[in-house]
């Protein structure tokens, strides 16, 4: 790009100044003509008051003759130092010059005054001074002669040779100054057009360098382009076959909220296709309740965007899917983001925890019961009889404690078998159980042993339960088809 700054600027010098000088040029050739024309008008005039002694034709010599007398001056207050345009361009005046090409007269001769071709016309102009003196002195003698009545034949002819020599010595001297002038405006032109074409040619060299340079640019940034293009189509292939190959549930949705892809496993899981739940809100095709209150999450997109980094939606979270069915899922969800920290969307990634959470279940209800009875064991059944005992004393609540255990219930193992003595444990815990509330905590605490936590209940309301429970444990239990009689104490 630089070049171009330097080159057009002198590009556009070159071209004002061949405008200049051919403009000067033109300006001398009008100059030259104006005082030739008067010069030779000079000379008639003078001769023909020669020959008629009219001073109307002195009258037309004398303002003829101002012509190149004014461009003398002119040439004389330009050549002292410092030069006097003012003379100078007064000089000009008087020797009939357009006022646009005075300027140009005085430019050229300051600037190129030492320029070969100037200084050899200005020679040839100096040279005819002498000349125009000699004129001048010729008409003052006739004038004289004429005024005086002494211009005999004689004495006109000879002043009229004088004055026919003046004239041809004056006309090689103009020749010389036209030629000299001609010659140096033509090789000027031809420099400055030499030089013009050579800029030309330089600036086109440049702009084709330039316009090279460019279209390899273009080239290479559309390669670079391609080249990035197909690396990104490889990435986000890369990353669509590993979306697709995972085992966990991804969901992604854009930043407001509208979902943009979901990977096979997602489409298991929520029973929406990926073509179906593309652009649909995020809550509608990810619906999640919390599984024991069974509330739903309110707000999921703005929640995600939020935070900083991953969250946990919900705890126990589960998954409402498309047929309405629920799946225990665990999940994750994170904002996508720019590097420069702006959100671009969310990802979901979750999977079915269902056979996990059933196996809890089950791992926490045979830690906290009896296996044979179902009953609460005697770990579970001390907790909650800790807890009833701490609301006591921060809550004033009473509750009743009942041990109880069976009578003869080794005979019945002894006689009847281990077998039979389980299936008298079920019946009797069926029996008890009958006859609680729902509040109520009934325990098989070891052996033919039971607890009931009675809570929230009176030491009144409590006393009757010891009898009925032995009523219905010695009418109610039976094994193997026959009746067994026993009886359960209560303390």
């Amino acid at each position: 790009m630089w070049p171009l700054v330097v080159v057009v600027p002198v590009m556009l010098g070159l071209v004002w100044a061949c405008m200049e000088v051919l403009a000067a040029s033109r300006a001398h050739v009008a100059a030259l003509g104006y005082w030739s024309h008067a010069q030779k008008d000079a000379v008639v005039q003078l001769l023909r008051y020669a020959e008629t002694h009219d001073p109307s034709h002195l009258a037309a010599y004398r303002r003829a003759i101002a012509v190149p007398q004014g461009d003398r001056t002119a040439r004389q207050a330009l050549a002292q130092d410092p030069p006097d345009r003012e003379r100078a361009r007064r000089g000009f005046e008087a020797g009939g010059n357009a006022p646009e090409d005075i300027g140009r007269l005085i430019w050229l001769f300051l600037n190129y005054k030492e320029a070969p071709f100037v200084a050899d016309a200005l020679r040839a102009w100096e040279a005819t001074d002498a000349e125009l003196d000699r004129l001048d002195a010729l008409a003052a003698e006739l004038e004289t002669l004429v005024r005086e009545g002494r211009a005999t034949p004689e004495a006109v002819a000879a002043l009229t040779a004088e004055i026919e020599r003046v004239n041809r010595t004056l006309a090689p001297l103009q020749q010389h100054f036209a030629r000299a002038l001609s010659e140096g405006f033509d090789r000027m032109r031809t420099m400055l057009y030499g030089a013009l074409c050579l800029t030309a040619l330089a600036l086109l060299a440049m702009g084709w360098l330039s316009a090279r340079r460019m279209i390899e640019r273009a080239v290479r940034a559309e390669q670079e382009l391609a080249l990035a293009e197909r690396a990104v189509f490889a990435e986000r292939d890369r990353a669509l076959v590993t979306l697709q190959s995972i085992g966990d549930a991804v969901i992604t949705a854009d930043a407001q909220g509208r979902i943009d892809y979901l990977n096979p496993v997602a489409e298991k899981v929520t029973g929406w296709s990926n073509a179906e739940a593309c652009g649909r809100p995020l809550e509608e095709v990810v619906r999640i309740v919390d599984e024991h209150g069974g509330n739903p999450v309110r707000e999921l997109p703005e929640r995600i965007l939020r935070e900083r980094g991953p969250i946990e939606i919900a705890r126990n979270a589960t998954l409402i899917r498309r047929d309405g069915s629920e799946v225990a899922i665990a999940e994750s969800a994170s904002r996508i983001r720019a590097r420069s920290g702006e959100a671009l969307g969310i990802v979901i990634v979750f999977r079915d925890v269902s056979r996990e959470r059933r196996i809890a279940a089950q791992l926490s209800y045979h830690a906290s019961h009896d296996l044979l009875t179902g009953l609460v064991n005697r770990m579970e059944f001390e907790r909650r009889l800790q807890n009833a005992l701490h609301s006591i004393d921060t809550e004033r609540r009473s509750h009743v404690l009942l041990f109880i255990d069976l009578d003869r219930f080794k005979h019945v193992n002894d006689a009847c078998g281990h077998a039979a003595g389980d299936q008298l444990l079920r019946q009797v815990s069926d029996l008890f159980a009958a006859e609680l509330r729902e509040s109520d905590t009934l325990a098989r605490l070891g052996g033919d042993e039971f607890g009931i936590l009675l809570e929230n209940c009176t030491v009144g309301e409590a006393l009757r339960i010891p009898g009925e429970r032995r009523a219905g444990a010695g009418t109610n239990a039976s094994v193997t088809k026959a009746p067994v009689l026993t009886s359960a104490r209560a303390t």
